[in-house]
């Protein structure tokens, strides 16, 4: 009876062991089966979409790049590095054997390449080939938003889209700027140089015409002549200030300009004035009733003028002085 017993026994342990066995040989079984299906990355662990809200996050650091809606080239520079690495990070954790991780390799491999363009845009902001640099910039970002919309989400770059914008509008502004410079460069050498030759040639003919007036008394030359001569002064007078209308005046040469042209209308006053009393001489020249002291008197308002001009024609020189200075 014991026999039997034990025989029962025997068998239902051998039945047991051989059910846990089996339990336990499926369980490893699944298991290696179950490694060996997963990806070997580390973000296996995340879907797509949270892998692209991860982009997305890294992406919307940007937003640093902008101080009161304008762009600041020093904190742009400084953090597109530490963008550039986490991104870079995040690729390299896909593998391009699953289709859609490929894919978004593809965008983050523009995505990289935005901050790169960005980088070298800011770097050097009035750079002649800012007009590709721009284009280039719109290509990744384009392509790169792209992918990222068909892997099913349309914000990753978002921010990002303003950074660009804001990164071409300050390279675009800065290169406008720098040729503005140039051309006001350009335009104050240009006034100065036509500026210096009027003067030169003015003070060449610019004289007191006293010397006419003792001529013609001592008979050296017909008051005729001389009157001529002042004629000769006052064309050369006009085409001197025909040629100062011809000017184009920086802003900051205006002053010394409407100096300038001051002197002139004094020096017109006293060439006038001169040849008025000239004249008056003349006609009353020959007729002895009239003293030297007379005579004389006829140009105390040409004298008066000759002076003003003088003064006028200093505070000119003075001005365009520290204009020529300022600019040159």
């Amino acid at each position: 009876m014991n026999i039997i017993i034990s025989d029962k026994k025997n068998k239902l342990l051998i039945y047991l062991l051989v059910i846990v066995g089996s339990i336990s040989l499926f369980c490893l079984s699944f298991n290696i089966f179950k490694e060996k299906s997963l990806p070997t990355s580390s973000s296996s662990s995340h879907s797509i979409s949270d892998i692209l809200e991860d982009v997305q996050a890294i992406n919307n650091k940007c937003t640093s790049f902008c101080k009161n809606g304008e762009l600041d080239c020093d904190i742009a520079l400084k953090n597109i590095s530490n963008i550039k690495t986490n991104l870079s990070k995040l690729k390299n954790n896909l593998s391009s054997s699953n289709e859609k991780q490929k894919s978004l390799m593809n965008a983050l491999d523009n995505n990289i390449l935005i901050y790169d363009q960005m980088y070298s845009m800011l770097k050097n902001s009035k750079a002649n080939d800012i007009e590709v640099s721009s284009k280039n910039l719109r290509t990744y970002h384009n392509t790169a938003n792209n992918i990222y919309s068909e892997l099913g989400n349309n914000n990753v770059l978002k921010d990002t889209f303003y950074a660009i914008e804001s990164t071409i509008n300050y390279c675009f502004e800065n290169t406008v700027k720098d040729k503005e410079k140039d051309i006001k460069n350009d335009q104050a050498a240009l006034f100065v140089s036509s500026l210096d030759t009027i003067i030169s040639s003015f003070e060449k003919s610019m004289e007191d015409l006293n010397s006419l007036t003792k001529d013609a008394r001592n008979n050296k030359i017909t008051y005729e002549l001389a009157i001529s001569k002042v004629d000769d002064k006052i064309k050369s007078l006009e085409s001197f200030n025909s040629e100062l209308k011809k000017l184009s005046i920086p802003n900051k040469g205006t002053i010394s300009y409407e100096k300038l042209i001051s002197s002139f209308n004094e020096y017109d006053n006293y060439l006038a004035s001169f040849k008025y009393a000239l004249s008056m001489e003349k006609m009353y020249s020959d007729n002895k009733e009239y003293s030297k002291e007379f005579f004389d008197s006829l140009y105390s308002t040409s004298k008066d003028y000759l002076n003003s001009f003088q003064s006028y024609y200093d505070k000119f020189k003075n001005s365009y002085f520290q204009y020529k200075s300022d600019v040159l």
